[in-house]
């Protein structure tokens, strides 16, 4: 999906992001994400998403090797393409979000591969969070960030 950058996109993420978290206990710590966001000229939704994941993997110190689909030779819908790139990185076990589960079973991967699939099963531990007496789970790093801060969400990812 191209960005159209003649519209105020940028802008209107960023006043979102510092409206939202603006009276937060690390609110300044937002003030990185908006600086990033500020700072980049992105194209497409693609590279937006690439440099945030990225960028969230330096702060939060996570050392991970990051594959790109469109760096492989890889064809094909759903169910084949996430298969062909299980193949190319020689993997015995996917790890899928639950929300894949029908298409999965609709494409019998079970049946096309000798892959194991194994269903993410994520429960976040609770944070403090601002203004809430009850902990609101799956929400994003950004809300981990604006309560806890940078130091104090490193710990809590790992």
């Amino acid at each position: 999906t191209e960005l159209d950058n003649s519209k105020h996109w940028r802008q209107k993420h960023i006043k979102l992001l510092q409206h939202t978290y603006s009276m937060h206990p690390f609110s300044k710590d937002i003030l990185d994400i908006c600086n990033m966001l500020e700072q980049e000229n992105f194209n497409n939704l693609a590279e937006l998403n690439i440099k945030l994941i990225k960028w969230f993997l330096e702060k939060l110190a996570i050392n991970t090797k990051i594959y790109l689909s469109s760096e492989m030779n890889i064809n094909g819908k759903r169910t084949a393409r996430i298969i062909q790139i299980l193949q190319q990185l020689k993997v015995d076990t996917y790890l899928s979000p639950k929300g894949a589960t029908e298409y999965l079973d609709l494409d019998g991967f079970i049946d096309q591969t000798t892959i194991n699939l194994k269903f993410q099963e994520f429960n976040p531990h609770s944070y403090a969070q601002y203004r809430n007496d009850s902990f609101e789970s799956h929400l994003s790093i950004v809300d981990v960030v604006a309560n806890i801060g940078w130091n104090a969400a490193r710990q809590y990812v790992n």
